[in-house]
């Protein structure tokens, strides 16, 4: 997970630094002198929206409905050249990078037997508040409470 510090910069000279899905020496901070007023909405990519782990209904179309109401995220570490072999799972709808691209929030790539996942935010947290674990998911079980827009 990224962070306004140390994440993933702190890795640049280790072992760890070929774990990350992106080339670190582009990678770029938000200006920390500047306020950040405008947030972005993250939305599932269509591989996002296959994956088990960004499912938060029961269904395709929940899914999506609850994405689209989320609410928005407004710290991003900008990764715009990903490794090939990346999966982008999730982006920032109206962040975009140098080449018009999406900017990309969630992504995952296969390294050796395991696999790494990687947020571009530290945000998600504005997800739970004053809501709580709405879309907390155990294994088997259904979501305890319903989103309401």
């Amino acid at each position: 997970m990224a962070g306004p510090k140390y994440m993933p910069t702190a890795y640049g000279n280790t072992p760890l630094a070929r774990l990350m899905p992106f080339d670190l020496s582009s990678i770029r901070y938000p200006d920390i002198s500047q306020v950040i007023r405008d947030g972005f909405m993250v939305r599932p990519t269509e591989l996002g929206m296959a994956s088990p782990s960004m499912q938060l209904g029961d269904s395709p179309e929940e899914t999506q409905e609850i994405w689209r109401h989320l609410p928005p995220l407004y710290w991003l570490l900008e990764t715009p050249n990903l490794k090939p072999g990346v999966r982008v799972l999730a982006e920032a709808a109206n962040k975009l990078a140098v080449t018009g691209q999406p900017l990309p929030v969630i992504c995952m790539q296969y390294v050796g037997a395991g696999k790494v996942l990687f947020h571009a935010t530290d945000e998600t947290w504005r997800w739970r508040w004053r809501s709580g674990d709405v879309f907390l998911r155990v294994t088997g079980c259904k979501p305890f409470a319903t989103f309401v827009a």
